[in-house]
């Protein structure tokens, strides 16, 4: 179960999954009605999973929304738990796996009743702050209640659970596949000016603001360039424009938003830093094992997943979180020193033998699966 089709990090991660032809189980996907497959284009016609339309679109929800709209979020997800029930035979199903916190709160509603096997994937931490107040609320009445296992994204995900998920809960962490090829050797980009990025979609809490304003800060715009690889998902086109008219307001001359690519790996090669700085704690950072697998110096914010991929100035660096001065002066730093950054892509390659694949990741999966079918039939 996915209660989008965006090309965000869940959404790709599972498609990833369903790709992989060696996963060892059978799939149906159940996806809101949409005007396109999106992230999961593709999936049905390889064979890989057969895609069930279910209901209706999901209107995007904001951790930062007001309380009427976090209740219409709620309305929706029973209108679509009554869709699912209607449109799905739940029950020849050896176990349901819902992809996400919005699209788990739906399914679980649907469940009610049945004894099929609920597996919940943690793909964002379960905070006030990640899922809003109301959100919260319903994921721990409603969710918490009905799944049999949780898969998380990262140590620093499965924490938000583990004090209050019940003895009786299994957390399993599962970081997500990487999606590219694992570089065998360092490999500088060809440009001209050296290139900073970051590969997210934009996002207020994936820190495109805060690298903006670290970069002019920097003094760098005259002698770097600034990329940002991915688009607006999720309803926030507000936030992009934002962005591209901040570029004006900050008076920098060499900054690019080349959108969403299908080629990360070619988009992450034409980089020379690599940044994540989300805002609020990154659950897993994605982009980071991504950065780590092209053998690339990374810049990150000292919480969250990428801490658990990261030793500082060993494979990155770590620095303050939403600390925009800390920040500046990485960038200076890594910039000003092609040593560093030499050293860091080297110890970079070493480590990405132990990145997640789609293999890894779908055998992993297939245990969990197995252990919920044992839980619920004993």
């Amino acid at each position: 179960m996915d209660h989008s089709v965006e090309a965000g990090g869940a959404e790709l991660a599972l498609a990833r999954v369903l790709e992989n032809e060696e996963r060892g189980w059978i799939a149906d996907l159940a996806i809101p009605c949409a005007d396109s497959d999106g992230a999961f284009a593709g999936i049905d016609s390889v064979g890989s999973a057969r895609i069930i339309r279910v209901g209706a679109p999901q209107a995007p929800a904001s951790s930062s929304g007001p309380v009427m709209r976090a209740i219409r979020v709620f309305a929706a997800a029973l209108r679509q738990a009554r869709a699912l029930r209607a449109t799905v035979a739940v029950d020849e199903y050896d176990v349901i796996h819902a992809n996400s916190s919005r699209s788990a709160l739906y399914t679980a509603l649907a469940l009610i009743g049945t004894k099929v096997p609920l597996v919940v994937h943690l793909r964002d931490q379960v905070t006030a702050e990640a899922l809003g107040a109301v959100g919260l609320l319903a994921f721990r009445a409603v969710v918490m209640r009905r799944a049999h296992f949780l898969i998380a994204n990262s140590q620093a995900t499965a924490s938000t659970v583990v004090g209050w998920a019940g003895r009786d809960r299994r957390v399993t962490v599962i970081p997500s596949p990487i999606g590219i090829r694992v570089a065998d050797e360092v490999r500088e980009s060809s440009n001209e000016l050296l290139t900073i990025g970051m590969v997210a979609r934009l996002s207020k809490w994936k820190g495109q603001e805060l690298l903006l304003e670290a970069f002019r800060r920097s003094g760098l715009d005259k002698r770097a360039k600034l990329v940002f690889y991915g688009d607006a998902a999720f309803g926030e086109d507000q936030y992009a424009r934002r962005l591209f008219a901040l570029v004006g307001e900050l008076r920098l001359e060499n900054v690019e938003f080349a959108g969403f690519v299908s080629d990360i790996e070619a988009a992450i090669d034409s980089l020379d830093i690599c940044v994540q700085y989300s805002e609020r704690p990154e659950p897993l950072g994605q982009n980071i094992l991504q950065y780590l697998a092209r053998g690339k110096p990374v810049i990150a914010a000292a919480e969250g997943g990428p801490v658990e991929w990261i030793v500082n100035d060993v494979t990155g660096l770590l620095i303050e979180p939403r600390n925009i001065n800390a920040l500046a002066e990485a960038l200076t730093r890594m910039s000003h020193d092609a040593q560093l950054r030499q050293r860091l892509s080297e110890a970079a390659i070493t480590v990405s033998s132990s990145l997640p694949t789609a293999a890894s990741v779908s055998s992993e999966m297939a245990q969990v699966f197995r252990s919920a079918i044992r839980v619920e039939r004993n």
